[in-house]
């Protein structure tokens, strides 16, 4: 069915007609929530904007939000890419069959060790359990992580004696970032987010970012708190952000700016994560989480449908650049 919406573009408009009339109030509903500082006079204006941009692109409430289109020129709003669009790409070029290769973070790590730089342990039952507490012993302090969640769900550091979390889960050696990303926030691992996909002739290394915590958070993951540099094609924070329609010019917990510095090893990041791209089988677009250690960059963890945050702040889309790797693929 979405194959065959997707090739009519006609039938397609006709669909989403039929399906905005069907949740109309659910859509307004959520402009008013999300527009609360806003006057009735410019959310009547701004529900008939989110409006057009439903049927004419299929751009959701919530991506409307998040990427300000109420604040953005026309020729700015068609730069953007449909997330509906971005995650169909996810599904066609990251086969089910292979989705356990980075899902499963065991797994990932037991494939992509020689890129950690750090130890690793899967905790999946009591019998496993002195394994953990002499890990712990030797470590004193850690990073547990859920086997499967992503998006920064359940992180948190563990130290010898607390309570343990639910079955199955990762155990891992703590990572000592170098000061020249620490800097921006201490207390959690800052980390570059760069995503590939892999076309027939090359791996294109795009969209990249920086991320931070806050407010002692170790977590640097943007929707947990978390902040980010866009980072451009040669490596330089050019705006920083939130996902919640925030700007900012140097961290607001340090003072560090935000911009205008290049991220150290650039290159190296990206000739780490082209390579990384050709080992995880079949899946053609994943992204790549990188923290800065003294000995160089190591890999954080990889997730698959990862998102593209950069046009929350920088105000320019990506789908035109999108839609040329498409066709190589």
């Amino acid at each position: 069915m979405k194959q065959f919406l997707q090739s009519n573009r006609f039938l397609a408009l006709l669909y989403r007609v039929f399906v905005f009339h069907r949740k109309k109030k659910e859509v307004v509903g959520e402009c008013q929530s999300l527009y609360q500082d806003k006057n009735d006079g410019e959310k009547d204006r701004i529900a008939k904007d989110m409006m057009y941009w439903y049927l004419r692109r299929g751009i959701s409430p919530k991506q409307y939000w998040e990427q300000r289109f109420d604040c953005l020129s026309k020729d700015a709003k068609l730069s953007m890419l449909p997330q509906r669009e971005l995650a169909l790409f996810d599904k066609q070029y990251n086969p089910k069959k292979d989705i356990h290769i980075i899902g499963n973070k065991y797994e990932c790590y037991e494939r992509l060790k020689e890129y950690y730089g750090r130890e690793c342990i899967l905790v999946n039952d009591k019998a496993r359990k002195d394994e953990f507490e002499s890990f712990v012993n030797t470590q004193k302090r850690i990073i547990i992580k859920p086997l499967y969640n992503d998006s920064g769900k359940g992180v948190r550091l563990y130290n010898y004696g607390d309570e343990l979390p639910s079955y199955p889960f990762i155990a891992e050696e703590l990572i000592r970032q170098s000061n020249e990303l620490a800097r921006f926030h201490p207390q959690s691992v800052n980390t570059l987010r760069l995503n590939t996909i892999r076309c027939k002739d090359s791996v294109e290394v795009v969209w990249a970012i920086l991320r931070y915590g806050r407010n002692n958070n170790i977590v640097d993951n943007a929707h947990f708190g978390g902040l980010f540099s866009v980072i451009d094609d040669n490596g330089v924070a050019i705006a920083a952000g939130d996902v919640h329609r925030h700007t900012y010019v140097t961290h607001p917990d340090t003072g560090v700016a935000l911009t205008g510095f290049k991220v150290p090893d650039w290159e190296k990041a990206c000739e780490m994560v082209r390579s990384l791209a050709t080992k995880v089988g079949d899946l053609r677009f994943v992204g790549w989480d990188l923290a800065f250690t003294d000995k160089g960059w190591i890999l954080v963890e990889a997730n698959t449908s990862p998102g593209i945050l950069s046009p929350m702040v920088t105000g320019q889309g990506v789908r035109e650049e999108f839609r040329r790797l498409k066709r190589r693929m």
